[in-house]
């Protein structure tokens, strides 16, 4: 996975399984902003280039088993 560019309010956007979400919200919670998307995905938004690809690589590695 690739880390895009930031959306114009300055975020980077990034979409996640929903089963993610509550120790993403532990582990950032006050850096972080999550949405719900769908009953299996949530959007969560941050300003941090490094907490985005913390995200990201959590996101592969549950993807990989």
């Amino acid at each position: 996975m690739e880390l895009g560019k930031r959306d114009p309010q300055g975020y980077f956007v990034i979409l996640a399984p929903f089963v993610l979400r509550d120790f993403i919200l532990r582990k950032y919670g006050g850096n972080i902003v999550v949405e719900e998307y769908d009953h299996s995905r949530i959007i969560v938004r941050t300003r941090s280039r490094k907490i985005a690809m913390k995200i990201l690589r959590l996101i592969s590695e549950t993807n990989r088993g």
